[in-house]
């Protein structure tokens, strides 16, 4: 099955392993841009490495495009990412679920992780890709087996505003509003992404343990610079992190 979306063309799987990996195939069999989504994902990834639990009735995409910036410079697409998301979640719900945007890449409503990120840059042929996947529990959340008091609870959009949203649906909106949240970081720069995003950031200026390699820490989240980077502070001086897992102080 195929869809258009936003100009793109949209391969739809009955299943894949993970969308993100099917959209690296779609890049080495030639494909320059687009959009794979999946009913079914047999090993859905999220960051480092970790698997990403598949519930029917959710929604597994992934798009593709070219560009021509450094590695460090992609990071700052997994806020685009993040903002598109929040737009296409508030677009299609009643207003009451506070919707926010956990660094670096997690979408929350009313304090519970509703959807995640993965991007991945990929070089074939001197040509970089993209490739930004979203996971969106609209139907059902997985049963965590471990759960921390330091992170958010796992919750679906159907267990918190009781709307129910089809995956393909919920895929169109969130396309227009990726193509949206693109342009505005080419057309405006990271400044103005950067300035939104913290506009809906969760746990500006509280207490939160940050969780690295190597260097693990309690701080106050202040912000991100210009590359994405969270600013957290740590004994009245910035701190400034590239890559680790945030959650509330206190962690053991």
């Amino acid at each position: 099955m195929q869809l258009t979306l936003e100009g793109q063309r949209c391969r739809v799987r009955d299943e894949v392993d993970s969308t993100n990996a099917e959209a690296v195939r779609c890049i080495a069999a030639g494909a320059r841009e687009g959009w794979v989504a999946a009913r079914r994902q047999s090993c859905g990834r999220g960051r480092r490495g970790r698997s990403w639990v598949s519930c029917p009735g959710n929604l597994f995409a992934s798009h593709w495009q070219i560009v021509d910036e450094s590695p460090a410079m992609s990071v700052q697409r997994s806020f685009v990412a993040a903002l598109a998301l929040r737009d296409g979640i508030t677009g299609l719900l009643p207003a009451g679920p506070t919707v926010t945007l956990k660094w670096p890449n997690d979408v929350l409503m009313d304090g519970c992780k509703v959807a995640g990120i993965l991007l991945e840059n990929i070089s074939k042929n001197s040509v970089r890709h993209v490739v930004t996947g979203f996971g969106v529990n609209l139907a059902a959340a997985p049963a965590l087996t471990k759960r921390s008091s330091h992170k958010p609870s796992v919750a679906s959009v159907l267990d918190l505003a009781d709307v129910a949203i089809a995956p393909l649906d919920f895929l169109r909106v969130l396309a227009a509003a990726f193509r949206f949240r693109n342009s505005q970081l080419l057309l405006n720069g990271f400044a103005e992404v950067r300035d939104e995003w913290l506009n809906h950031a969760h746990w500006l200026n509280e207490p939160v343990r940050v969780v690295g390699a190597g260097n693990s820490f309690n701080g106050i989240f202040r912000s991100i610079d210009r590359s994405g980077r969270a600013v957290v502070e740590r004994a009245g001086r910035p701190e400034f992190v590239a890559a680790a897992d945030m959650g509330l102080a206190g962690m053991p």
